[in-house]
């Protein structure tokens, strides 16, 4: 009798804790709980909460422990399967993830296993299964906002924009309270081009909490993108001052730095990047970058050479053919490497159909086929921004004359490779 009180009062402890997500006060009570030796039922739920609790405090191994206990105490019960679905899929054993979650959905068809597998097959790629799953769990639950919310992910995945941005809605309908269903909102209307509603809502989160950084990010690149480059670095420079040291952002106030022009600036920031030694290489890009525009040809086509067979780089060797086909100095231009290189650019799916073609075009004419540049460049002229046309149908125009060689590089032209790319960027993983 004594022991059954004393568990109830336990639970009852547990329970309050979970509700506030004091987790790490779950784990210590389950962990004094776990010197009484309880009956197989009473254990079973203890080491439910400490798994729960576990899996929020990412101690995965205890968690693993927790629910293979569990199950060889209750093999019956669908949500030790589904707390070991969780922590197999945090793990990233996505294969017996998904045992588990079948294996927790035969016992109990719930909208909590049917959201963990669709979780698991989301991770397996397998985005179409994953909102099935949705599906089902929707029924069950429609009020359940988070099915809406992970939904979304799963259709942009697919690249069903509109169909995402609807499920996101729902979310928002159902609890507009949550931050994050208001930043995937608008990284989702980004993808779809629908800029304009994307800075409304990133306006709209700022105005209530200037301290969020992905909505700083997010918004210096919609600014970026529609030239408003000193509104951009601002609203960087605030993302910068939240999080110190982030390679990804400080690269993009370089290149903002040098579509402003301030060359200097940006090899500056080139050299901190470089001592922050990221895999990417952003230090390197940005600094070969400067250098191009300080005159510099030689060693920024090196330094791009070097980086430009990294996963990754496609924009790197985009740049390494355009300057090889274009740099009026004998000595460094190379036509025979640039339409190698160009060749594997065609094929890059990171590359705009605009940078393709312009490329393509070089490539021909450095090869005297000016009939099929001007085709490309045509076809350039066709895909580049609105605001890009006037330059595009120059260049046309020194094709038809014969001319292959540029005075100076094309800023624009290099640094915009790269611009184009961050609202492609998949924000969602």
């Amino acid at each position: 009798m004594l022991q059954w009180i004393s568990y109830w009062f336990a639970v009852m402890r547990l329970t309050m804790f979970t509700a506030r997500r004091d987790h790490r006060a779950v784990i210590s009570l389950c962990e004094k709980l776990n010197t009484t030796d309880w009956q197989p039922r009473r254990r079973v739920h203890i080491l439910l909460y400490e798994g729960w609790a576990r899996v929020y405090d990412l101690s995965l191994d205890r968690a693993l422990a927790c629910a293979d206990e569990a199950i060889s105490l209750d093999p019956t019960l669908a949500e030790a399967f589904l707390l070991r679905a969780t922590v197999r899929e945090q793990r990233r054993e996505f294969r017996t993830a998904l045992e588990d979650a079948n294996h927790a959905l035969i016992l109990k068809p719930e909208s909590m296993s049917y959201m963990a597998r669709a979780r698991i097959r989301a991770a397996l790629t397998e985005y179409e299964a994953a909102l099935e799953d949705y599906e089902q769990a929707s029924k069950l639950q429609p009020g359940l906002d988070p099915i809406f919310y992970e939904a979304s992910e799963c259709l942009a995945k697919l690249g069903r924009m509109d169909d995402a941005i609807r499920r996101i809605d729902h979310a928002i309908s159902l609890n507009g309270s949550i931050p994050s269903y208001h930043l995937q909102r608008a990284q989702l209307l980004m993808r779809g081009r629908r800029d304009e509603e994307a800075l409304k809502e990133l306006d709209s989160t700022l105005s209530v909490d200037r301290a969020v950084p992905l909505a700083l990010h997010l918004r210096g690149v919609l600014h970026c993108t529609a030239q408003r480059y000193e509104i951009a670095l601002a609203d960087f420079g605030d993302y910068s001052t939240l999080v110190a040291d982030d390679p990804n952002v400080l690269f993009k106030i370089g290149v903002v730095q040098m579509l402003l022009e301030n060359d200097r600036q940006a090899m500056e920031i080139g050299q901190q990047l470089d001592k922050m030694e990221t895999e990417v290489g952003y230090g390197t890009v940005c600094a070969a970058l400067a250098s191009l525009f300080l005159g510099d040809f030689e060693n920024s086509l090196r330094a791009f050479a070097g980086v430009m067979n990294k996963d990754g780089h496609d924009v790197s060797r985009a740049i390494v053919a355009w300057l090889s086909l274009t740099c009026p100095f004998d000595h460094i231009s190379d036509n025979v490497r640039g339409r190698e290189i160009e060749l594997s650019v065609r094929s890059s799916e990171r590359i705009s159909a605009w940078v393709k073609a312009k490329i393509a075009a070089a490539s021909c004419a450095s090869n005297g086929d000016f009939n099929k540049s001007q085709e490309w460049q045509r076809i350039a002229v066709a895909q580049c921004p609105g605001w890009r046309k006037n330059v595009e149908e120059q260049d046309l125009l020194q094709y038809l004359a014969g001319r292959t060689k540029v005075e100076k590089p094309d800023r624009v032209f290099l640094l915009w490779m790269f611009v184009e790319r961050w609202r492609e960027i998949d924000w969602l993983d």
